[in-house]
């Protein structure tokens, strides 16, 4: 596929180079998985490096002297190297090669290089660290989202990869909405409520918290006041695929659990933010069978303001 425009190319040379410079072995692997495995490391960012074709068999090729491991599916040999795709984590090594995956996601030779890249680094966004290390998780999203300028630049012009890019810059707004507070995301500071309103002092005091560190009792009361809902609802309903009765004590009543505060919003806010809609349907309709009833009595709450609702498949 030609290009639109001569962009910056990836020096294969310097990059093979950069990535045997790292002492992988510096880090330390989860018990499940030999420490010879940071052998696969560097292995796995070359070939995505060097691949020229789209995944379809398994076979290795051999591109100016070196082999690359394409056929054997690119995405996941990385993922395979750097984490563990089944439970959808990721080892200490991210720190490291999250700049390189980068690099061939911005400058690869060729779409097909690009593309892997592309889902790698939107898997990085998706997955959590092996450890639950937090630091590592802000260390790796920073460091993506540092680069939003250039993704939006190769967005003009890798019409292939265009789909993916939207992904990584979607990836990259969510991430910038949830480090940040709703009153940033609104550019506005509420005075000082006046003392005797505790439901409006809770709402004032939250919306100077950077939306990932709210709880679920934190997005409740928010919710129950309507305040930033455009903005705190992906994060709430990430609570609720981890605990559908995240909330106050696991009440039953609307607004006393999170989904249940979630149902309770006016229709009219629905009806302008049909796509938060469609995530508030799946996160009713996901709801485990083991908190039957506080299905469907959330669910007719729900059905009052949106009309019926896709049936749960078991």
């Amino acid at each position: 596929m030609l290009e639109k425009t001569m962009r910056k190319s990836l020096d294969i040379n310097k990059f093979t180079d950069a990535v045997n410079a790292i002492d992988w072995a510096k880090y330390k692997l989860p018990d499940y998985m030999p420490q010879s495995h940071v052998s696969h490391i560097p292995q796995a960012l070359i070939a995505l490096a060097t691949v020229e074709k789209e995944d379809k068999q398994p076979e290795i090729v051999e591109i100016d002297g070196r082999k690359s491991l394409a056929g054997i599916g690119s995405r996941s040999y990385v993922i395979g190297a750097i984490g563990n795709d089944h439970s959808g984590t990721y080892y200490a090594v991210a720190k490291d090669a999250v700049g390189f995956i980068l690099e061939v996601a911005l400058h690869g030779g060729n779409e097909f290089a690009r593309r892997y890249a592309l889902e790698v680094l939107y898997d990085l966004f998706c997955f959590n660290s092996e450890d639950e290390d937090l630091a590592l998780e802000l260390f790796v999203h920073d460091t993506i989202r540092r680069k939003k300028i250039d993704f939006v630049e190769l967005e003009k012009t890798d019409t292939y990869n265009q789909e993916r890019i939207i992904w990584i810059l979607e990836c990259i707004a969510y991430h910038e909405i949830k480090t940040s507070t709703i009153e940033q995301l609104e550019n506005s500071v509420w005075d000082e409520p006046p003392p005797g309103n505790g439901s409006l002092m809770d709402c004032y005091k939250l919306r100077k918290i950077p939306i990932c560190d709210l709880s679920a009792w934190d997005l409740v009361r928010l919710v129950n006041g309507q305040v930033g809902l455009k903005y705190i609802l992906p994060a709430a309903f990430k609570l609720i695929e981890e605990n559908p009765m995240c909330g106050v004590g696991g009440g039953f009543s609307s607004g006393l659990t999170l989904l249940g505060a979630l149902a309770g919003i006016d229709k009219e806010f629905w009806s302008k933010n049909p796509m938060l809609a469609e995530d508030m349907n799946l996160a009713i309709r996901s709801v485990d069978y083991d908190f039957e009833n506080y299905h469907k009595h959330i669910k007719a709450v729900w059905e009052k303001k949106i009309g019926e609702m896709p049936k749960k498949e078991r």
